[in-house]
This record gives structure tokens, sequence and C-alpha cells, in this order.
């Protein structure tokens, strides 16, 4: 699935019922996601960088880190 978003975001990976889930990518204005989703949330193991270069990788509950 891709998807760009009204608001420039882009999702490129698996869906189920119209939601992120399985294994993605989302690329926004603010950070980029690439790991893990269930139910439209990040979740599960992934990588998330900031603008700035910050990296965080591990376990994401429900999009927390």
């Amino acid at each position: 699935m891709r998807v760009l978003y009204i608001n420039g975001d882009l999702y490129i990976g698996n869906a189920k019922a119209g939601k992120r889930n399985g294994f993605g990518t989302l690329i926004s204005k603010n950070f980029n996601y690439t790991g893990e989703w269930s139910d439209g949330n990040m979740t599960g193991v992934g990588e998330k960088t900031f603008l700035k270069g910050n990296k965080v990788l591990g376990y994401f509950s429900n999009g927390e880190y």
C-alpha cells in the first residue's frame, strides 16, 4: 500500500482493513519511521529518525517508544 496523506506524509507498506499494519515506512515532515505497525500505530520493533539526524531504535507501543 502507498498512501500520500493530505498533510504531505507518505506511508509505504502493509495494511489491513485500511490501517497501517505489518511492516512499513512513514515519511513525515517531523520524522521518518521504518518498522512494525499494528492497527495504524507504530507498534513493535522500529527505527524513528528525526530531522536533525537523532535516531531511536527499539520497541514501540501504540506510537510511543
